[in-house]
Formats: structure tokens, sequence, C-alpha cells
């Protein structure tokens, strides 16, 4: 697979020159079809029909689907629009970057309370008179044909009430009221919301390998990580994979697949495999493995 390698990364450096190479590759064969016309190659190949065959089949099979493989990625495009978890969180009320929210529970404001008891309130009272005022009749002196006089004396009266003196209750003891109860305090509520931790710009390794959009580093949980391709576009290509990388320059052993390309348009999210120390890793690069090419690379910047 190396030998393709090599011939992608000449195909890369003849690129800017398409034009020129298609012109010279089309007056190339026009030159060699009309010398073989000439000189009677195809007469000779028609006499030896069989030895022909042995050739331009095998050749065709092994030549065929190789070319498709190889060709057909060029002109395939397949798009791929998947919803960020930054979006998410803001349809459910979230503001993206701000890592938690508390929720304090809101205290029901307390009766007053009385705590006298009724027997101390001041009372309003009606003045009563202490004495009601009478009067005596005047004893009266009735002329006799006798000279003694008679004295006629009567009897005192009751005292008629006042109506409109109210007789005055006495005042009652109430018993105290219980104090109510205090308003139970629920736990503050930790709420995580999903954060933007750092993104980059993805750019094409050349020309013919061209690549754009947005690379972005969410953390979707606490420890929990997502590559998100944004709105990007890149040159298809065989055997495509997404890796977080040490650095965007270079593939190595440390480097994590995170899974095949899986459309050249759109955006595309990846999950990290829990655990991962994000903080060795600083870039993300789409990487044709088959044929150890670089098609796309992108540094992780902190927001």
């Amino acid at each position: 697979m190396e030998l393709f390698g090599d011939l992608e990364r000449l195909i890369d450096d003849i690129y800017p020159y398409r034009w020129l190479v298609a012109v010279l590759a089309a007056l190339s064969l026009v030159l060699f079809a009309t010398l073989a016309y000439r000189y009677g190659w195809h007469a000779a190949l028609w006499r030896r029909k069989r030895l022909t065959a042995l050739i331009a089949v095998p050749t065709l099979i092994l030549v065929i689907p190789l070319s498709y493989y190889l060709l057909s990625p060029i002109w395939t495009r397949t798009t791929i629009v998947e919803e960020s978890p930054l979006t998410v969180a803001a349809r459910n009320n979230a503001v993206p970057g701000v890592p938690a929210l508390q929720a304090t529970p809101t205290l029901p404001s307390a009766a007053p309370t009385n705590t006298q008891p009724a027997a101390t309130q001041t009372q309003q009272a009606t003045d009563v008179p202490s004495t009601v005022e009478t009067s005596d009749p005047v004893p009266t002196i009735e002329p006799t044909q006798e000279s003694a006089v008679e004295l006629t004396i009567e009897p005192e009266a009751e005292p008629t009430p006042d109506p409109t003196v109210e007789a005055v209750a006495e005042p009652t003891l109430e018993p105290a009221p219980e104090p109510e109860p205090e308003p139970t305090v629920e736990p503050t509520l930790e709420v995580f919301t999903p954060r933007l931790v750092s993104s980059g710009p993805l750019t094409g390794a050349d020309e013919f390998h061209f690549a754009e959009g947005t690379v972005q580093l969410i953390e979707t949980e606490p420890g929990i990580y997502v590559v998100r391709l944004e709105s990007f576009s890149v040159r298809n290509g065989p055997d495509l994979f997404v890796y977080l990388t040490e650095s965007p320059d270079e593939i190595t052993d440390s480097s994590i697949n995170l899974g095949d390309l899986r459309a050249t348009d759109g955006s595309i999210n990846y999950s990290v495999p829990p655990g991962t120390d994000i903080s060795q890793y600083q870039g993300v690069v789409i990487w044709c493995r088959a044929f150890s090419v670089f098609f796309g690379s992108a540094p992780l910047i902190g927001s």
C-alpha cells in the first residue's frame, strides 16, 4: 500500500497543474493511437486473439475495481448533519460555558405570631356610672279638718337601669397559639451544562486534499468529551479515519482512532473514549490509513 501512498503524493504534486497535464495526456493518447494504426499494431493483436485475451482480461479484472476504489471517492459526496450538544443545552434553557447552575428553593414567608395572651391585651371598656342618681318624692302634707297633720312617705323607688349602658363582659384567657414549624430547606442542586473546551479551524493537507470547517472539543458530562466536526467539507478518499492526536501535524502510536469519516460534508459528533486525558491531545487529523496520507487537520485551542 505504500506504493499507492507514493502515487497519491505524486498526484498531490501535479494537481496544481492538472489542466496542463490533462491536455498533454489527451495529446499523447491521440499520438499513440495514430502510431499504432500506422504500424499495424492493431492487426497484430487481432491475429493473436488468444494471447491478447489472456493478457487483457486479467488486466481489466484487476484495474477496473482498483480504479473504482481509488478514484470514485474523488467525485462521491455524502452529507450527515448531527445536532450539537451545545444546541441541546441551549434548547433546555442552559447557558453554554457555565459549568453549573444552582437551584435554591424559595422560603415561604412566616405569618406573624401573636406571642401575648389575650388576657394581657388592652380592653376597651365603656364607662359605667358607679351610682345611679334617683330622686325621692317630696312628702306632701294634705290639710285635714283636724289640726293634726299626717305625714305620708312614699316607698323608695328601685333604680331604673339605663338601656344605653351595656354590660361589660369579663375578659377570658385564650391559650397561646402553637409555634408554626420552620420550613424545610432543600439541598442545593448542581446542574452540569455542556461546555466548549477548545476548538480550531480545519484545513487541508494540500490543494488536492482540501478541507474546511471547524473542529470542536465539547465536554457533555463531567469527564465525558465529544469531538465535533462543525460545518465541514473535505476531499473524499479511501479508508479515511478521524484521529485525536497529540499534535495536528502527525500521527503517533498514542493517537486515538475515533472512527471512520462517515461523510464528506455536514456536522458529525465523535465520542472520545472515557478516561482519556484530554490535556495530552492538541489536534484532530483526518487520515487515509491505507495509504498513510493526510487529508486534513485542526489544532485544538482552549476557549
